[in-house]
């Protein structure tokens, strides 16, 4: 959950679907069913936009920084997805996989989740 939180946090992501689901998360360590649909249908429109904008800045390279952004926006929530499934230790894994791809440097995300293991 930590690895979720951080990279919703350094993307700077807005969304009331967002910050119920970690409410709800971090409450119940569970989602139920619809909002992990929510979840899954914002991942997938962020994955369009990004891909839609990388496409177009293949010959708008004054496009690289948005579509970097829809991808980190996009991984972070899928993070938040995969953290909620419940689905034991590779579910933990994607979500931790997918936040430190939201990242631009993964270290202190790691740190964090090596202190809560008890790690760090």
């Amino acid at each position: 959950m930590i690895a979720c939180e951080y990279a919703v946090r350094t993307c700077g992501i807005e969304n009331d679907t967002i910050v119920i689901a970690l409410e709800n998360f971090r409450a119940w360590g569970t989602l139920p069913a619809s909002t992990l649909a929510e979840l899954d249908a914002l991942a997938k429109q962020l994955d369009d936009r990004y891909l839609t904008l990388q496409e177009r800045a293949g010959s708008d390279p004054s496009l690289k920084p948005e579509y970097l952004s829809a991808f980190s926006e996009a991984r972070a929530v899928s993070a938040l997805t995969f953290a909620a499934r419940s689905d034991g230790l590779e579910s933990a894994a994607e979500a931790v996989y997918e936040a430190a791809s939201a990242v631009d440097d993964p270290k202190d995300l790691v740190n964090r989740v090596l202190s809560v293991l008890g790690d760090g």
